[in-house]
């Protein structure tokens, strides 16, 4: 699936895969630079001070879903999940759990 969308007045271009099950997904720029790459992972394949902040973060709530996001030589990790109440969140940290905005 490729979709296109404006992100902060920029045209970018998402391109959804799956792949034996999992998904990545490749955000490129109108002028076909690679933006980011998020794939589909599991908790324990976050390094653990990425993995302890999520789990901290969540706390009562249940998670729905792990990426790694890769953007250039940086990498994040970022968890969707629903809060004890039912609403929907997500949080994004880096390898040594520091939040990220």
């Amino acid at each position: 699936n490729i979709g296109k969308e404006k992100e902060n007045g920029k045209t970018i271009y998402e391109i959804e895969t799956t792949r034996n099950g999992k998904t990545r997904d490749f955000v490129v720029a109108a002028d076909g630079t690679l933006e980011v790459v998020e794939e589909q992972t599991e908790l324990d394949s976050v390094p653990p001070a990425a993995k302890a902040a999520i789990l901290k973060k969540v706390g009562d709530g249940k998670i729905t879903a792990i990426e790694t996001l890769k953007k250039g030589s940086s990498t994040t990790y970022e968890a969707a999940y629903t809060a004890k109440g039912g609403k929907k969140k997500e949080v994004i940290v880096n390898a040594d759990g520091a939040d990220v905005k």
